[in-house]
């Protein structure tokens, strides 16, 4: 899906931006998982919005986690395999 910011006159990480996917994914936000490289834009705007995040850290940079603490962390896409499988474990406990 593509969600354009001049589109909705927003940018992240105002909440408007993750309702916006959120309704044309035909999603709730628990349902979510959003998947981004800034712990501002990505992690603070998709925490305030209820999702479900996680920060891609390729580098395995030391990040100030002063404006928000990701749910998950991975250096990779593959790693989100595991990050998929604990947030269905989390539902079924």
């Amino acid at each position: 899906m593509l969600c354009l910011s001049y589109d909705l006159h927003a940018i992240k990480p105002e909440k408007k931006v993750y309702s916006f996917a959120l309704k044309k994914l035909k999603v709730r936000p628990h349902e979510a998982l959003m998947v981004g490289d800034s712990v501002r834009a990505d992690i603070f705007g998709s925490k305030r919005a209820g999702l479900h995040n996680c920060l891609i850290n390729r580098s395995g940079k030391i990040i100030d986690y002063k404006i928000a603490v990701p749910e998950f962390e991975v250096k990779s896409l593959v790693e989100l395999e595991r990050v998929l499988g604990e947030l269905n474990a989390k539902k079924t406990s």
